[in-house]
């Protein structure tokens, strides 16, 4: 039934948004490379997507659930499979919004070289990869630093979450998943191999500095 209440909620903020958009004549949906076009969709970082927001339904609806039945003995092992379920899904909002917050900086369609850079003896360096060349890994990296530092933007922050220990655990998570993504970019972006003629003036930061930022 929470599902169910839940796929309801995500259909009604899909509809509203959508009436809310339809006067845009232009149609565009294609990602810009320009730091200005991808800053400019920064504040859809402030609002979460409809699976989002539906997720976060089905997680409160669960929440109260569960915190109907603590104590009760009888209750214990369904307490407990509810506790797995709240679990999964607020590991699953992390995913989607680091995914979001990825795709918002255009790094998303690159990590795919990132992570796999090192598979092959015979790999091309990154740097002479279209999707990962200097400048275009400049303009990703310009956005995500907005992102996090505040200055363009802020990181979700989950305030529909009603059970304050579990709103904490997802902005930790967030921040944990992007932190990690951000470390993998910065060994590759500083690795001989990749060719990259001045690392330091792509990825300015460290990733402990990084990990400083977003407090983790």
């Amino acid at each position: 039934m929470c599902e169910q209440a839940a796929e309801a909620h995500k259909s009604k903020g899909s509809l509203a948004r959508r009436g809310r958009t339809s006067s845009d004549p232009s149609g565009n949906n294609r990602d810009s490379v320009s730091v200005d076009a991808i800053l400019s969709k920064s504040l859809s970082t402030l609002v979460l997507s409809a699976e989002s927001s539906s997720k976060i339904y089905l997680i409160n609806c669960l929440s109260a659930i569960q915190e109907k039945l603590m104590g009760q003995e009888a209750a214990t092992s369904y307490v407990n499979n509810l506790r797995s379920m709240i679990e999964t899904h607020i590991r699953a909002l992390v995913d989607k919004e680091a995914d979001s917050i990825l795709r918002k900086c255009g790094l998303s369609n690159k990590m795919p070289y990132i992570k796999d850079y090192g598979s092959k003896d015979d790999a091309r360096p990154l740097a002479d990869v279209l999707e990962t060349s200097p400048q275009m890994l400049l303009e990703c990296l310009k956005a995500f630093y907005g992102l996090v530092t505040g200055t363009e933007g802020s990181l979700p922050e989950f305030e529909q979450l009603q059970v304050p220990r579990l709103r904490s655990d997802a902005c930790y998570g967030l921040a944990r998943a992007l932190a990690e993504t951000y470390e993998l970019i910065y060994k590759a972006v500083m690795d001989p191999k990749n060719s990259y003629p001045d690392p330091r003036s792509l990825a300015k930061h460290s990733p402990e500095q990084i990990r400083t930022i977003l407090e983790i």
